[in-house]
């Protein structure tokens, strides 16, 4: 990307969906860019508060080979560098339109989400299931694990979904019967 243009808003948030796909815990994203990188990570940190990429192009060129080689298993015809621009940067082509066919294109970033709703869901999940006899941290594959974390966190604070307790309930037991049969 010529360091002249200026990512479309929303650049940490398509970070933090390439992250997810890579299986990454929200926690430790800071430490796990600056190490693939090469960067301090305090200018890690920055480009998730400041939703811009780095300024040195040598550390976006890295960025964009890590995301290039590990995100291969996505099915989208020959994965390249460019693919990963548009996306990242513009907020368009095959990896965005990939995202469209799933649906995930509106997705906020969950570190928007506050840390008690955050907890709250997390604690409902496990309780969810454990009641059908599964270690949501054990039994469910990772990839699954976080997109099922990631998608009742963000449907909890949009929805306000928490204050209706029990159907949020029945919610997380459905998502975590998908989840450990690796339908979401």
């Amino acid at each position: 990307m010529p360091m002249s243009q200026k990512p479309e808003v929303g650049f940490s948030s398509r970070l933090n969906r390439l992250l997810d796909e890579l299986g990454l815990p929200m926690t430790g994203r800071y430490a796990y860019i600056a190490k693939i990188t090469g960067m301090g990570h305090s200018n890690s940190r920055s480009m998730f508060i400041n939703d811009r990429p780095p300024k040195k192009q040598q550390f976006v060129d890295k960025l964009l080979a890590h995301f290039v080689q590990n995100l291969s298993h996505l099915k989208i015809d020959t994965l390249e560098t460019s693919d990963i621009v548009d996306y990242l940067f513009f907020d368009r082509g095959k990896v965005r339109d990939f995202y469209v066919q799933l649906g995930a294109e509106s997705m906020l970033d969950v570190s928007q989400v506050p840390f008690h709703i955050q907890s709250e869901v997390s604690d409902i999940l496990k309780s969810a299931g454990l009641e059908q006899g599964i270690d949501i941290f054990k039994d469910i594959d990772s990839g699954q694990r976080e997109r099922m974390l990631r998608k009742l966190m963000l449907f909890a604070h949009e929805s306000n979904a928490l204050t209706e307790n029990g159907e949020f309930v029945e919610i997380a037991t459905s998502a975590v019967t998908l989840s450990r049969h690796g339908l979401l």
